[in-house]
């Protein structure tokens, strides 16, 4: 050992070198694989603790206990206000000491505290996010009953080291849940206002309360409403499917009243004539309704197929250009 350090002092291979491939190879492999074990091993039973206290939280979801998620930190208005104020103090005295660059940081950056604070203000009182089996309160949208909304999506934002989670609510008529809304709220979903049919994302990482508790605690009260709910749809959903799809519920609901008005006058004897004169006229809209459902639904699977398709065409061919690179490199 003290001959490979003497070895590395003298304009050899440095010491880690000369132990990565001397005999030592073996037990730092060794020591690389049992690490990654024990890593494997913490890992495993903290996502085993996370998912016996969500299963914990969604077994008293289950009992009529409704879901509470605060913020994680809070900012003071006051304090907010105070801060911007010394900003724009310190930025004025900057600029008049012949220091312009900072003095201009400082008033944007007391601008800046001073729209924190009035958003800040502004919020609705109470929880952030509240879910109970009436529906999902928002401080942003407000109360969604759950009737109103056809379909849930999760999704998780890869930005560079971070990962962001968002809950998206496919609602009917987004447009009444965005007039109240704040303004950045509003100018993110502009396109919404007078949809039909729309999605309202909720941002998760700014909650105290884990993003796949908040996921499987909606899907959870949503399932409970005897509402049309689409378990299929996702962001990547073309909103005439979801139209097609409540369409296709709505004269499902209108067929069966229709029946259980033509059985209830069989019963008393009223209309025989009617009753035997053949399908009723609701069933062609209830089959034209399905259809319609039916073609978007494949419609939507062979778009979803095709833009699988040529990502793997491209992820192919870029892998392929860089092992070509890769070799022309090593053999030119």
């Amino acid at each position: 050992m003290l001959s490979m350090i003497a070895m590395g002092r003298a304009g050899s291979p440095p010491p880690v070198v000369a132990l990565a491939t001397g005999s030592d190879l073996p037990w730092l492999l060794v020591l690389l694989a049992v690490g990654a074990l024990v890593y494997r091993v913490i890992q495993s039973n903290l996502e085993r603790q996370r998912n016996e206290s969500i299963n914990d939280r969604l077994r008293r979801l289950g009992a009529g206990h409704a879901l509470v998620a605060d913020m994680k930190l809070r900012w003071n208005p006051i304090l907010l206000v105070l801060a911007g104020l010394a900003c724009a103090w310190f930025g004025c005295l900057s600029m008049a000491d012949s220091e312009p660059g900072i003095g201009i940081l400082m008033l944007l950056l007391g601008a800046w505290l001073a729209w924190a604070a009035w958003d800040n203000a502004r919020r609705k009182a109470g929880p952030p996010l509240r879910m109970d089996r009436h529906g999902l309160h928002s401080s942003e949208f407000g109360l969604i009953p759950w009737s109103e909304v056809v379909g849930i999506d999760f999704q998780r934002v890869e930005k560079g080291n971070a990962c962001l989670h968002q809950l998206g609510l496919c609602v009917r008529d987004p447009g009444r849940y965005l007039r109240d809304a704040p303004p950045r709220v509003r100018r993110r979903h502009a396109s919404l206002e007078r949809a039909r049919t729309g999605c309202l994302w909720l941002q998760l990482d700014m909650l105290d309360k884990h993003p796949d508790l908040i996921h499987r605690a909606a899907l959870q009260l949503r399932r409970r409403d005897p509402g049309p709910f689409l378990k299929e749809w996702s962001r990547e959903m073309d909103d005439s499917v979801v139209e097609a799809f409540l369409e296709a519920r709505v004269a499902d609901q209108g067929t069966r009243g229709f029946h259980g008005t033509r059985g209830a006058q069989g019963s008393h004897g009223h209309r025989h004539g009617q009753l035997r004169a053949g399908p009723a006229p609701m069933d062609g809209v209830q089959d034209r309704a399905e259809q319609r459902f039916r073609r978007a639904m494949a419609t939507h699977e062979r778009r979803t197929a095709r833009k699988k398709k040529d990502e793997r065409f491209v992820g192919g061919i870029t892998f392929a250009l860089v092992l070509l690179y890769a070799l022309w490199r090593l053999l030119g």
